[in-house]
């Protein structure tokens, strides 16, 4: 054999072999998109879908701890006070187990949040700071969760409600990491 023979043999397996490195760069760069994009999707269905709970009459319509299957805060189209206060306890007590089951009556798969907006001051039974405005994942607040969780995807959803007689705006986070 001469010499340009080899080489030239050695130039095409090495092309080759790029172009299949290359395939296989751009069809694990594909799957990696489209399954951020399901993600960022599914957790949009489902903040939707918990707000949704959220923001219902709960079942039964007067549960409490002991008979709860989906949580709701609301009486008519109003906050209850009371359904609100079994919820922060239900989620508070016994953490993280609490929270665990919350997220599951509610049919979360990923971390919550929410709070209500500020001017309505709506009472939450927290006689610590641990939880200053709302309820969800511990040690989380409106202002820290990118820090403190450092989320590989976020979702918030804002519904409106009434709160004493007066519209109020429930902000739910959910994400996953």
């Amino acid at each position: 054999m001469k010499k340009a023979q080899v080489w030239s043999l050695d130039i095409i397996v090495g092309v080759t072999i790029f172009i299949i490195a290359i395939i296989i760069f751009y069809i694990y760069t594909i799957n990696l998109s489209d399954e951020a994009e399901s993600s960022s999707e599914d957790l949009s269905i489902d903040a939707d879908f918990i707000a949704s709970n959220i923001l219902s009459e709960g079942s039964p319509s007067n549960w409490n701890k002991t008979n709860v299957l989906i949580p709701g805060i609301l009486t008519g189209f109003e906050i209850n006070q009371t359904k609100l206060d079994e919820l922060y306890n239900l989620t508070y007590s016994n953490y993280p187990e609490g929270y665990r089951k919350v997220s599951s009556l509610i049919g979360n798969r990923f971390d919550f949040y929410f709070y209500f907006n500020n001017e309505m001051n709506i009472l939450l039974p927290n006689g610590s700071t641990i939880i200053p405005d709302g309820i969800g994942k511990l040690y989380v607040n409106r202002t820290n969760l990118v820090e403190l969780e450092n989320p590989a995807n976020i979702a918030k959803i804002e519904r409106f409600t009434a709160y004493q007689k007066k519209p109020t705006k429930l902000t739910l986070i959910i994400w996953n990491k």
